[in-house]
């Protein structure tokens, strides 16, 4: 992509429609360089009719973009063709600066499929999350099941919150639930 970060895309196209792959990966071991490209696309731009602070306006206009840094490694791989699709893949993060929002360390990994039995789970992990200035200690996600029938979680640990300082929530679909 840029400065020392990698993307790879492969695809292939076959005459069977399960046969179609695309492999992606991405090396991005130094985020903070391609903070050009965000400023060439007018990231830091307000938008039309937006309100702004005076601190922001003075860094926009002393030419300064977002904050955008940290290590991201991320593969996935995508088979089939809509509406038989298959995903699977995995991701960590170290360090991520992106604006108000930082990640000191995060990993994902994903297994799912758009067909109703096809297996669908997959996890998400955040340590050390900070969102303008508010500190998460924790942040977990859990996707089990099938796309027919499956099991949503989420657990967040904060100082910042209440009675114990840990979110929970759970969503279940199953066969014949309304969508």
């Amino acid at each position: 992509i840029a400065s020392g970060n990698r993307l790879l895309v492969e695809a292939r196209f076959a005459p069977k429609p399960q046969d179609d792959a695309w492999q992606l990966r991405l090396d991005a071991p130094q985020l903070e360089r391609l903070a050009p490209l965000l400023r060439a696309k007018g990231a830091s731009a307000p938008r039309p009719g937006a309100r702004t602070t005076a601190g922001a306006a003075a860094g926009r206009s002393a030419g300064r973009s977002p904050a955008f840094a940290g290590t991201l490694v991320a593969s996935g791989r995508i088979e089939g063709r809509w509406p038989e699709l298959r995903s699977e893949g995995e991701l960590q993060a170290a360090t991520v600066r992106l604006g108000d929002l930082a990640v000191r360390r995060g990993e994902g990994r994903w297994r799912i499929g758009t067909a109703a039995d096809a297996p669908t789970n997959g996890t998400l992990a955040l340590d050390g999350v900070d969102i303008a200035g508010r500190a998460i200690e924790r942040v977990r996600g859990e996707l089990a099941g099938t796309a027919r029938s499956h099991r949503l979680e989420l657990r967040v640990e904060s100082a910042a919150l209440p009675n114990g300082k840990t979110f929970e929530l759970e969503v279940v679909r199953h066969p014949g639930a309304s969508a």
